[in-house]
């Protein structure tokens, strides 16, 4: 994978006049498919809640108080997503399957070289936002094809002279940004965007004859991605810290790891994942679209161990696929078991 500062390079010269027929046609008809509203073949769901609309310009305007509430611990800096910052945006999420992902990184990379993972596809609806946040989770320069249908968008980032605003015009455009950073966005028109960032390899893998994804990074903190159903008499726990320190692991790392002979059915109840003991078997992060679109021909990556719940193994991603064999009333998953100690070498404190 190129360094840091040879992508951004890349990614700055990167205009969208210059992208090829082939990229521009796969991504003009996925944004198509967003548009026909009703009619969208994509599995999406809302992302925030419908109150935040009215505070929209204060959640904007409120910087230096997210900022001090992230050194203060109340909230994570890293994502609009997760337990404590539902009120941080108001648009859509539309999930692609995996071979529709890999053919746009195919021609990414004819395009530009390298191998390209898709970090997201979104739409950001007339009033609507996405407020402060870093994507400190995952890192790397990050390349955004933006589409929009007026001259209303604007996207601040954070900068050391000040908050740059970012005006942007009716049409398709390339935002690139490098984390972790603080920007945000917002539109009275209809914005859509699919970002992108370098990856060492596809994040969905042939190897021996196997199927398997490595895909994003794995957070072993205090306050992992992922919401529970916020009842009051849940009991949810997540705490993934590794004798009270927090690590990160890069998914692609575990490429070497992976081997045949580690392929195993797994009782569910063995597997501690994010908010394996929610009251509710509802995924609160996307209202279960995702784990009826999960990719269950692809074995969960688990490793011995490695948890505070006394669970026989941890779950290295992989929530939506186990929480639809459950709906399946299955009790296993297929799954690669990974050695504890083999694993803990590739974690980098954070």
């Amino acid at each position: 994978m190129v360094s840091s500062d040879e992508a951004l390079k890349i990614m700055k010269a990167a205009k969208w006049k210059d992208a090829p027929n082939s990229l521009k046609t796969l991504l003009k008809d996925i944004r198509n498919d967003v548009l026909s509203k009703d009619k969208c073949t994509l599995n999406w769901h809302i992302a925030g809640k419908p109150q935040t609309l009215i505070n929209r310009s204060k959640i904007l305007n409120s910087l230096d108080e997210f900022k001090e509430n992230v050194n203060k611990g109340y909230i994570t800096g890293y994502t609009a997503l997760g337990p404590h910052t539902w009120f941080n945006e108001w648009r859509y999420i539309f999930q692609l399957s995996v071979e529709k992902q890999h053919e746009i990184c195919i021609e990414m990379s004819k395009w530009l070289g390298g191998g390209w993972e898709l970090r997201g596809c979104f739409g950001i609806p007339p009033g609507g936002f996405l407020g402060w946040h870093t994507n400190a989770n995952a890192l790397m320069p990050r390349m955004y094809f933006v589409w929009n249908d007026s001259d209303t968008s604007q996207f601040y980032v954070d900068t050391d002279k000040g908050i740059k605003v970012i005006k942007e015009s009716k049409g398709w455009r390339r935002n690139v940004f490098v984390p972790p950073a603080w920007h945000a966005g917002r539109t009275d028109g209809f914005r859509f965007s699919m970002g992108f960032r370098p990856s060492a390899r596809w994040t969905y893998m042939n190897k021996d004859g196997l199927k398997y994804l490595l895909k994003g990074t794995i957070l072993f903190s205090d306050a992992p991605d992922g919401s529970c159903c916020k009842n009051d008499d849940c009991q949810a726990v997540n705490d993934y810290r590794i004798n009270d320190k927090r690590y990160k692991l890069n998914m692609i790392d575990l490429e070497p790891l992976i081997d045949k002979k580690l392929l195993k059915k797994v009782k569910i109840k063995d597997i501690a994942y994010i908010n394996f003991n929610c009251s509710q078997i509802f995924c609160e992060c996307c209202g279960n679209e995702r784990v009826n679109n999960a990719s269950s021909e692809y074995p969960i990556v688990l490793v011995k161990g490695m948890n505070n719940f006394n669970k026989k193994y941890l779950s290295l991603g992989g929530k939506h696929r186990i929480l639809q064999r459950i709906h399946k009333d299955k009790k296993d998953i297929e799954c690669f078991v990974l050695n504890e100690k083999k694993v803990f070498k590739l974690l980098k404190e954070f």
